[in-house]
């Protein structure tokens, strides 16, 4: 069963949009039932999409592979793009990724049928090849495999997410063009102007503390904190965890790998585009335990972060980049 996904700002659900990333996508990843663990093979590929997801591959007429497919034709797919704006940004972001998850059903296909001879086309197109002569020949001794995806079971994310197809490309390597060094002096002419000015990257890279930034977000520490007070749709809510526990240990961390120095925002939740959660956590925590989280996040140290309401106890589910007439989805 599909889960909703937790970054849903990050979610991309346009087909065309998807379609495009698969195009810019080599190496898909083919994830086997096996034991004591999964079992993962990288390939080319192809794909189809009309009714349901098809991604299409090829192999040899026996190995590995074939025999756990054999025993168990349930699997999961994943092709991922990925690019670092090291020593630059676009959008606030030092990196940038695409990537899609399916899970399907895989069978072999009849090396007579007409799909057979599609399903290789495809392949040879998304590989950038044209079909030559005697690869035909060639094809039948090989054995043609496709994977069907239902869309349910089909999801796709990026970290600057394309509102359109014109929008898949990475931007440059090169990012905006603001280095970090722009920061690094940008600090150093704030600081000398008033000393107790603070500079706070949205992200959690601790390289960039107390030379380019002076604070950076903790997004596990909302994230454990929520479901420290019974807040359910956080990884950390589900069986198997022990949130009070975890955000005891990753302050721990947090504080062990930091710069000396180094401020971390202390958040109570996510409001960027839309509350990722079913409830807001003035809901889940109630009077008391907002009046909780509050002494909490004041006393410990770092930036207590209050907004989007959380001074009022508002539970509605508010955007930042709304407005008071138009308040997200």
């Amino acid at each position: 069963m599909k889960r909703p996904m937790r970054q849903k700002a990050r979610e991309i659900t346009d087909r065309a949009v998807l379609c495009a990333m698969l195009d810019g996508m080599d190496t898909l990843f083919l994830g086997i039932h096996d034991e004591p663990a999964p079992y993962v093979v990288p390939l080319n590929f192809g794909y189809a999409y009309g009714e349901n997801l098809t991604f299409y591959f090829h192999c040899a007429q026996e190995g590995y592979k074939l025999e756990l497919l054999a025993a168990n034709p349930y699997v999961c797919v994943t092709a991922a793009q990925f690019i670092s704006y090291a020593g630059g940004s676009v959008k606030g972001h030092l990196h940038d990724f695409r990537s899609v998850i399916a899970r399907g059903v895989a069978s072999r296909i009849d090396p007579e049928s007409t799909e057979f001879e599609r399903a290789h086309r495809l392949l040879l197109a998304h590989n950038h090849r044209q079909l030559m002569p005697g690869d035909a020949e060639a094809a039948r001794h090989i054995q043609l495999w496709r994977i069907v995806c239902r869309p349910e079971n089909v999801t796709a994310k990026a970290e600057i997410p394309p509102r359109c197809v014109q929008e898949v490309p990475f931007a440059p390597a090169r990012g905006d063009g603001v280095p970090l060094d722009f920061w690094n002096e940008g600090r150093r002419r704030m600081q000398a102007i008033k000393p107790d000015s603070i500079l706070l990257t949205e992200g959690s890279n601790l390289n960039s503390l107390l030379t380019d930034f002076d604070a950076c977000y903790f997004f596990d520490w909302h994230e454990k904190l929520y479901a420290a007070f019974g807040g359910t749709g956080s990884p950390y809510s589900e069986a198997g965890h022990e949130p009070l526990r975890e955000l005891r240990e990753v302050d721990e961390k947090m504080r062990r790998e930091r710069p000396a120095g180094a401020l971390l925002l202390r958040d109570i939740d996510n409001h960027d585009t839309v509350t990722d959660w079913p409830k807001r956590a003035e809901l889940v925590a109630g009077h008391d335990g907002m009046e909780l989280i509050e002494v909490i996040n004041y006393l410990i140290d770092g930036i207590p972060m209050v907004y989007c309401g959380n001074e009022l106890a508002d539970t509605g589910k508010l955007s930042m980049f709304a407005n008071r007439f138009h308040m997200g989805r």
